[in-house]
C-alpha cells in the first residue's frame, strides 16, 4: 500500500460537489469571462474573482491587476482533471491575491472546466486545436 503524505502547503485536488456533468458552453456562460487570443487559444476568466485579478478593457487584452504582488501561476495540464493537484490554496497559505491560470487542451476542456469551475481561484487557458 502507497501511503500519501501531505503538509499543510501542498497542493491538493479540487473537491467538485458536482453531482452532474455540465456542457462547456453553460460553464463558460455562467462563470467565465471569454478572452480570445490570436493563434493561442482561448483564456476563460474566472467572474467570481474577476475584478480582484483582472482590468478588462473591450479595446485591449485583459491586464492583470496592479495591485497582486505575485506573478502569475501557469499550470499545464492533461489526461488528469480528477487527481490533478489544482486547488493551492493551502500552498498559498490562504491568500487570495494570486493568479491562477491551468493551461489544458481543447479536446479535454469539458472534463477540466467541469472540475474546475468549482474553484473560485483558477482560471482557465484552452488551447487552440493542433
Amino acid at each position: 500500500k502507497i501511503e500519501k503524505i501531505y503538509n499543510k502547503f501542498c497542493a491538493k485536488q479540487i473537491s467538485s460537489n458536482h453531482q452532474f456533468q455540465l456542457s462547456p458552453d453553460e460553464i463558460i456562460k455562467a462563470g467565465y469571462f471569454e478572452c480570445k487570443i490570436r493563434g493561442i487559444g482561448t483564456l476563460l476568466l474566472n467572474k467570481n474573482s474577476l475584478k480582484d485579478k483582472w482590468t478588462i478593457s473591450k479595446s485591449t487584452d485583459p491586464k492583470l491587476n496592479a495591485n497582486l504582488k505575485l506573478p502569475p501561476i501557469l499550470m499545464p495540464s492533461s489526461g488528469r482533471p480528477l487527481s490533478a493537484l489544482l486547488n493551492l490554496r493551502d500552498a498559498m497559505e490562504g491568500s487570495y491575491g494570486y493568479v491562477q491560470i491551468v493551461m489544458i487542451r481543447h479536446e479535454e476542456m469539458e472534463s477540466y472546466l467541469n472540475i474546475c469551475h468549482s474553484h473560485n481561484s483558477i482560471d482557465v487557458l484552452v488551447m487552440d486545436k493542433g
